[in-house]
């Protein structure tokens, strides 16, 4: 795109649009403070946060922790023998599993409902793209969840 889009998923599959930054590359572990903050600042409980390693700033992810957040970040580098431990237990590995599933919604985003290239003009429409591109992909999960809600129950 030329810009940084972030999406969050929730336990229960719907997206959320995290930011969209219009200038450089910001890295991964400068933002995502931020856009925690924004996430509970919209009345959204976050209990855990399960990223990658491009993720790891050990001071922002205590930060994190501190504030009642449990994160699961795979460690940068060298790992002492306490901290490979931690990332081998089951909870650690259940959580990157489930973070590896948003590499396939995100993969739907880009096939199924173009989020490859916004055909709206200029930043609010590039924006304004990516929101109705987490809106569809949305509505197409409720949409697949009543429908197997419908065929339980039949």
């Amino acid at each position: 795109f030329g810009h940084k889009v972030t999406i969050w998923e929730s336990r229960e599959g719907m997206l959320l649009c995290g930011g969209i930054y219009q200038q450089g590359n910001p890295a991964e572990s400068q933002i995502v403070a931020a856009e925690l903050e924004q996430m509970k600042s919209k009345g959204l409980r976050v209990e855990s946060l399960t990223v990658d390693r491009g993720y790891w700033d050990q001071k922002t992810l205590a930060k994190i922790e501190a504030e009642g957040t449990r994160v699961y970040c795979p460690k940068k580098g060298k790992k002492s023998a306490e901290r490979r431990e931690q990332e081998a237990s089951e909870a650690f590995r259940q959580q990157q599993r489930f973070r590896i599933g948003i590499e396939g919604s995100l993969s739907v985003l880009v096939r199924r409902h173009a989020l490859r290239r916004a055909r709206l003009k200029g930043w609010e429409g590039f924006q304004r793209h990516v929101h109705l591109c987490v809106i569809g992909m949305n509505l197409l999960r409720l949409l697949d969840w009543k429908h197997r809600q419908a065929a339980a129950a039949a």
